[in-house]
């Protein structure tokens, strides 16, 4: 998925949706550390008390100890941004890296 169209696309809104509602375990609209901590264990990621705090001072932009729907929005779009970015540098390098073989 392009993570140029995340802003505006719908599908890309409603796959952002989905992994949201992966964490959101309760349905209420927000996740909360424990429900973070949940989500990361049942998708076999290992994190530890620092990271989580991190992850949350990161991504809750209002402090309040939950992130919404929109907080984990723009954290999404700028990873996938991020990825993209990093995979265009890659494969800019590419071509001068390889070797020719005659």
């Amino acid at each position: 998925m392009c993570a140029q169209k995340l802003v505006t696309d719908k599908e890309s809104t409603e796959y952002i949706r989905k992994i949201f509602n992966t964490f959101d375990i309760n349905g209420d609209g927000v996740i909360t550390i424990d429900e973070l901590k949940e989500g990361l264990r049942k998708n076999g990621i290992k994190y530890t008390d620092t990271d989580i705090y991190h992850f949350m001072r990161q991504v809750d932009t209002d402090g309040n100890g939950e992130i919404d729907f929109n907080e984990f929005s723009v954290f999404w779009i700028a990873k996938l941004r991020k990825e993209e970015e990093k995979k265009k540098k890659q494969e800019a390098q590419a071509p001068g890296d390889r070797k020719s073989v005659v």
